[in-house]
């Protein structure tokens, strides 16, 4: 059984990600909406070598490219987010959940492969990577501080999160309710995603 204290963690976390993923929704519209955006063009920007992937490598370097400092294992954590077939690495689908809002409107693309990225693209694109990995940080730090609890137990935690059979919008709902959590409707399509 969890206690008061550890469901609270973890509702805090819950609410972290919630919260990351408003704001890098935003962040991504930003980002969809510049005029010069073409996901293929930043896609191939940021894979210099032409392996059709993304690596958490690429994007650090990217980011210490712009003066973001990003450690290698941030650069992990974000790729994680978005890897789905857990290859360690984004493909280029993969990357669109990245970068492109999800209510951004198809635009006719160049597919340029052009050396350099527009200014107004390159500078939203950064934003929103270091807006990421700073999302990766605020995790890391409630994970470990999860983790070191002595009643911290992943299955009493799945449990405490899941309905019937299942995590749900209804079962998040109620697990924050139940821990006197403030919270936007949007926020539980944002956990669940």
């Amino acid at each position: 059984m969890l206690s008061i204290e550890t469901e609270a963690r973890v509702a805090r976390l819950l609410l972290t990600l919630a919260e990351g993923e408003r704001t890098n929704e935003i962040s991504r519209q930003v980002l969809s909406d510049n005029y010069d955006f073409d996901p293929y063009q930043v896609f191939s920007y940021l894979d210099p070598d032409r392996k059709n992937r993304v690596t958490s490598g690429d994007i650090v370097n990217y980011l210490r490219s712009k003066g973001v400092c990003a450690s290698p294992l941030e650069g992990d954590l974000l790729v994680l987010f978005y890897d789905q077939d857990c290859d360690g690495a984004l493909s280029y689908c993969e990357f669109l959940n990245l970068v492109q809002s999800q209510n951004s409107v198809s635009k006719n693309k160049t597919f340029s492969t052009n050396a350099e990225l527009p200014f107004n693209v390159d500078y939203s694109l950064t934003k929103l990577l270091e807006k990421e990995i700073n999302l990766c940080r605020d995790v890391v730090s409630i994970l470990t501080d999860l983790r070191s609890r002595c009643d911290f137990n992943i299955h009493e935690i799945y449990h405490q999160l899941k309905g019937c059979t299942w995590i749900t919008l209804d079962s998040i709902k109620n697990f924050l309710e139940r821990n006197n959590t403030s919270f936007l409707e949007s926020d539980i399509q944002n956990i669940l995603k």
